[in-house]
């Protein structure tokens, strides 16, 4: 199974730090957003208010987005581990319904072992739950 799609092209923008300092990462991410993108895929870190503005710059700017949150999965996907799964994705944004069945539609990845975090054991099965979301509106 692969997580990464041959045919897209990733683009890197780092921060310049040195230039910019703490707004080096606001600058960068509204730089991103007005190059345009045909999808936003935020990967935010706790309450990374960078990643969660940049998250409604885009879709200010109508670029759709798709959120994922990782999740050890000792038992497999279970009903326990889903709700889990919601509840992490809902705190980025709304679950957006799938276009065809009007359902939350929810993919269900298993994650390789070399894309597994450090450190993490190789028995211990990791999951990816990736869905179409519109984030929270306010402040980011």
């Amino acid at each position: 199974m692969h997580l990464v799609d041959p045919d897209v092209t990733e683009e890197w923008h780092p921060a310049d730090w040195d230039q910019y300092g703490k707004a080096a990462g606001h600058i960068r991410n509204n730089h991103m957003v007005s190059l345009g993108a045909d999808l936003c895929l935020p990967f935010p870190l706790g309450e990374s208010r960078g990643t969660r503005g940049c998250m409604l710059a885009a879709q200010k700017a109508g670029i759709p987005m798709k959120a994922a949150v990782s999740l050890p999965a000792p038992d497999g996907l279970n009903d326990d581990l889903m709700g889990r799964a919601i509840y992490e994705l809902n705190k980025l944004g709304t679950i957006m319904p799938n276009p065809l069945s009007g359902e939350s539609a929810i993919e269900v990845f298993e994650i390789p072992n070399a894309m597994k975090p450090q450190g993490a054991p190789k028995e211990l099965r990791f999951l990816r739950f990736v869905a179409d979301l519109m984030p929270y509106v306010g402040q980011p």
